[in-house]
């Protein structure tokens, strides 16, 4: 908060009070930790309040916080990500898979996994960048099919486009929208 402070000018000038110095990070700690959780709490259903009475919050809408979990990742080398990226573009064709009729694409995956774990092991520098190379065409494979599946999405066609009515305005009078 202290960094926040002598960032903003607006906030720096109403917190410095007559141009005094700003306020250390030690004086923060000291009056926030002494605000009692009820007084919080009547705080934000004030500014809350506020908030919806000059339209700045839609309470018709919900947002959510994350919680964050503590887990074990993996270090992220340029195999490993491209490996992510094959396996999420699987994900990704799976679900358009159900929005699309008729899709029809190969699973990369398998082999894949087999190139991703040989580079893994190869200890010669030629012979894993031959492999990275392979698992990088494996990847614009991958990439391709998902772009192509997006396509073929009815939202994205050009009959969905006429259907909706925005396409024929357009047609009619040669201008768009």
């Amino acid at each position: 908060m202290e960094y926040a402070q002598s960032d903003s000018r607006i906030c720096e000038q109403f917190v410095k009070l007559d141009n005094r110095h700003p306020f250390s990070f030690q004086v923060f700690q000291k009056y926030i930790s002494k605000i009692s959780e009820d007084s919080l709490q009547q705080i934000l259903v004030s500014l809350n309040k506020i908030a919806i009475s000059e339209g700045l919050e839609d309470i018709k809408q919900l947002r959510q916080d994350s919680t964050v979990v503590e887990t074990n990742i993996h270090y992220p080398t340029n195999n490993s990500l491209v490996w992510d990226c094959i396996k999420e573009s699987h994900r990704l064709l799976s679900q358009l898979a159900e929005e699309v009729k008729d899709l029809d694409y190969r699973d990369y995956t398998k082999d894949a996994k087999r190139t991703f774990f040989k580079i893994n092991i190869t200890r010669n520098g030629d012979k894993r960048i031959d492999l990275f190379n392979k698992q990088l065409i494996t990847f614009t494979k991958c990439i391709n099919q998902v772009a192509n599946a997006v396509k073929k999405k009815p939202c994205y066609s050009m009959n969905a486009f006429f259907i909706t009515g925005i396409g024929k305005s357009v047609a009619a009078d040669g201008k768009s929208v």
